[in-house]
């Protein structure tokens, strides 16, 4: 109740007047998911520092390289059929059907995916210059997170936020209990324990999914209709989700590229309370606002409201992103050297991450020419951080890639403004 009356007074303060009744549904939905991800968060932060403390940055950085490896096979094992089925269940298609569907698809991709990526270890491996062993660990992590994207997508669009709540905690309960039992009776102090942790933390959430989701899914039903509608969707959604993975991820391939695993591990403990809190609070914004948004015909006014608050909201987030950087640092210890240019560029693109994300999906959520038009925008936002990760990393070190990355984000909010207020404007 207190939830909602300092919200109902918040918005009233930003927009002039109460919430209406979907508002208070909306952040409702908001609000579970978030409480939960904000506990997972807590948990998994400081089972991480622990981690991050105890193997030092070369080895912490590993571990993030091969994240970020699994992270990229996951684009391709998805082809955006997850987020297909959770814009298709909102729009209130056949749930069994289209989820069997979207599953079978899914199940087939990772297989693939993962096939023809082992054959091309030998030839990857030393372009990159990535171990070849790290990158076959990779495509283990890609399957078991391309199934857990799966769950999450399945129970948003079927507006189950209490399970996406339980799924997302549950796996943050169990990545430290892996984590504890490996770092400290099985005492394995090498990357392998931390990695363990990320892998297995999904193995049990996703394998009771599968058995509460049972009905949904099986016997599996291809239907190659509903598999067309959802790949209409789904390819533009990849397009557009691919270049997002390098406003992210690259950074840390092209730090271990230039520099070596040791700076992966610095950068990736500047990005962990940013990335915790933002990717939490992110997932759980979105989890609601995708599916929401989807059904929302004034969408104009939508964009607006999430604008105003976003002006509200932008000097506190920074602010309070940059001392949980500077408590991070800490936590760390010694190895990991505190600087405040790296803390108040990882807070401000940190922020940027958050805004263009929704921004991002506020867009794909219009479908149509909004979709192939922003999809566009995210592979061009790609190119940027790219391209200035090549020219800054090497002067800047890790202060580039935080650069490289808040000119990617910067350029696709404009973007996204661009669309919705010039383009997108008579349409609504």
């Amino acid at each position: 109740m207190n939830y909602f009356k300092l919200g109902d007074i918040i918005w009233q303060r930003v927009f002039g007047y109460p919430m209406g009744p979907q508002t208070k549904k909306f952040f409702r939905h908001v609000g579970i998911v978030a409480i939960a991800s904000l506990l997972g968060s807590a948990v998994s932060f400081g089972g991480t520092i622990l981690a991050g403390r105890i193997l030092g940055p070369e080895q912490y950085g590993m571990v993030n390289v091969i994240l970020a490896v699994g992270s990229f096979l996951v684009l391709f094992m998805a082809m955006g059929f997850p987020h297909a089925l959770m814009h298709y269940l909102a729009k209130g298609e056949d749930p069994r059907k289209i989820s069997s569907t979207a599953f079978s698809a899914v199940i087939c991709l990772a297989l693939g995916v993962s096939i023809a990526f082992l054959l091309l270890v030998p030839l990857i491996a030393p372009i990159i210059r990535v171990a070849p062993f790290l990158l076959v660990l990779g495509i283990s992590y890609g399957v078991i997170m391309v199934l857990a994207n799966f769950f999450q997508s399945l129970f948003q669009g079927l507006a189950l936020f209490s399970r996406v709540a339980l799924f997302n905690f549950s796996a943050s309960v169990f990545f430290v209990g892996i984590l504890f039992f490996s770092l400290f009776a099985a005492n394995i102090h090498t990357f392998e324990s931390l990695f363990g942790a990320h892998l297995l933390r999904w193995v049990v959430p996703v394998g009771i999914a599968a058995v509460f989701m049972r009905a949904y899914l099986f016997p599996p039903r291809f239907d190659l209709q509903r598999a067309k509608t959802l790949m209409g969707f789904g390819v533009w959604a990849f397009l557009g989700i691919v270049p997002g993975y390098f406003l992210g991820y690259v950074d840390k391939v092209m730090l271990n590229y230039f520099l070596g695993a040791g700076w992966v591990g610095i950068y990736s403990a500047y990005m962990l309370s940013s990335a915790l809190v933002l990717e939490r609070g992110a997932g759980a914004l979105l989890a609601v606002f995708f599916p929401y948004s989807s059904g929302v015909d004034d969408k104009l006014s939508l964009f607006r409201k999430m604008n105003t608050l976003v002006r509200y909201l932008g000097v506190p987030v920074i602010i309070f992103l940059y001392l949980t950087i500077a408590a991070t640092i800490f936590l760390f210890g010694s190895a990991y050297e505190f600087n405040h240019v790296f803390a108040l560029a990882f807070s401000v693109s940190g922020f940027l991450s958050l805004w263009g994300n929704v921004s991002l999906w506020f867009i794909f959520s219009m479908g149509g020419s909004a979709l192939r038009f922003m999809s566009l925008q995210v592979w061009i936002s790609m190119a940027i951080n790219v391209l200035l990760n090549f020219f800054f990393i090497p002067m800047m070190g890790v202060l580039g890639a935080a650069v490289a990355t808040i000119a990617g984000f910067g350029y696709l909010i404009l973007m996204a403004n661009y669309y919705v207020y010039r383009k997108g404007a008579k349409k609504t």
